[in-house]
């Protein structure tokens, strides 16, 4: 546009960022019993029998052995099909419940070590 002049645009103020407020605990739990119940009814509704049931198997078996000897050892013991054992050991993994890898034996993490503790 000729002949026109510029509009020039003056800045806006900025204001000033305003400090996070200090969190404050909104609770205080004293009784350490309670605690690990409510712990137990958590992860014992959030997983399912069979996934507790191979977890409690391998905290059994001083931790040295593999997914496959794991799961073979449940299947003698509680006739649960082959799949269905793996199908659950491989939901533990992908919860970060165990970590393993072909012919590897299996380890707790920090969160499973965490979880059969309170079970």
């Amino acid at each position: 546009m000729a002949g026109s002049t510029p509009i020039l645009l003056k800045p806006t103020p900025r204001k000033p960022i305003p400090k996070a407020p200090k969190l404050k605990r909104l609770f205080y739990i004293e009784d350490s019993e309670e605690l690990t119940k409510c712990a137990k009814t958590f992860f014992s509704k959030k997983l399912s029998e069979i996934q507790l049931l191979i977890l409690k198997e391998f905290v059994e078996c001083e931790k040295e052995t593999t997914a496959n000897a794991l799961v073979e050892r449940l299947k003698r013991k509680t006739r649960i099909p082959y799949s269905t054992l793996w199908y659950h050991t491989l939901k533990l993994k992908e919860l970060g419940i165990i970590e393993f890898e072909t012919r590897k034996k299996v380890k707790l993490t920090e969160f499973g070590k965490l979880v059969a503790f309170f079970l």
